[in-house]
């Protein structure tokens, strides 16, 4: 017995002096609450808003000229925020402009131009893409047309205000609420990090109900089934190419929900529209605020 407590000391001396240890470190590389940080991030990123160059028709890049110049082709991209490119000052990082850079490479010892128009707008859906493409076929007359499909696109998950806003204000109330969150910051750290799983988990929920709930819930899939359908339609009346690939993050879903999604890319098929993305490859959760969970 006499051999045992100090044995007890000692387990329970160093338990608190690691403790100890992992609070103190803890706070050297504890930067503030997470949803603080994510403001000052998003006012910081709006920068680059300034310096983006628009168009005529209000879309990101250079105009061009109503009459076709000969030996050049010309493609269409329609898409949402990731095509016009959200966050990128530098327009000639855009994959659209680099894309035209490539092909102008590729098809320049054949004597021909290729001609790229960024139809991607931030906050966009289908329909919007629908309306770009009646307004702009005379004009542009594309001889392709690629449409960039996020998974999102088919869903009202963009609108995050209302669909993560709440679940987050209920995660910053508890946490204001716990004396241990405040006076730990080796709790806060750990607590954050599930608070972000737990947003990540309601976005990929969010997301397996509108491809695959109720009818009211996937009511915005349906309306983007048809308007693909609408786009490429549109195209075979004016004898186009049309292509489709799905745009995805490399963490969008949470890993139960992954799977689920491959059957969407073959719903499609009778448009003869190619969704390539493999999410096998994509299982790490996503956080739609600060990336990866």
């Amino acid at each position: 017995m006499k051999k045992l407590l100090p044995n007890i000391a000692l387990l329970l001396g160093g338990i608190v002096a690691g403790l100890a240890l992992a609070e103190g470190i803890s706070r050297l590389v504890y930067k503030g609450p997470w949803q603080e940080r994510l403001g000052k991030e998003q006012l910081q990123d709006q920068q680059w808003k300034r310096e983006v160059r628009l168009n005529a028709l209000g879309l990101r890049g250079r105009d061009y000229s109503a009459t076709k110049p000969p030996h050049t082709k010309r493609v269409l991209i329609l898409g949402d925020s990731f095509t016009f490119g959200s966050g990128l000052s530098d327009d000639s990082v855009v994959f659209p402009a680099l894309l035209q850079k490539r092909l102008c490479a590729d098809f320049a010892p054949r004597g021909m131009a290729i001609e790229v128009l960024n139809g991607g707008m931030t906050g966009s859906l289908t329909g919007d893409w629908v309306q770009l493409l009646e307004q702009v076929k005379d004009s542009f007359q594309p001889d392709v047309i690629l449409v960039v499909f996020f998974l999102r696109d088919g869903t009202r998950l963009h609108l995050l205000r209302s669909f993560i806003w709440p679940i987050r204000d209920q995660i910053v109330a508890r946490n204001r609420a716990s004396v241990l969150y405040r006076q730990s910051y080796l709790f806060r750290l750990i607590r954050d990090y599930r608070d972000r799983l737990e947003i990540a988990e309601h976005y990929g929920q969010g997301m397996n109900d509108a491809y695959f709930g109720s009818a009211r819930q996937t009511q915005e899939w349906t309306i983007a089934q048809a308007n693909i359908r609408k786009i490429k339609e549109t195209a075979a009346e004016i004898h186009l190419s049309l292509e489709c690939g799905t745009k995805s993050r490399r963490t969008i879903f949470c890993r139960r929900f992954s799977g689920r999604m491959r059957p969407i890319y073959g719903s499609l098929r009778p448009t003869s529209i190619r969704m390539p993305a493999d999410m096998r490859s994509r299982q790490a959760p996503f956080c739609p605020f600060s990336g990866n969970c």
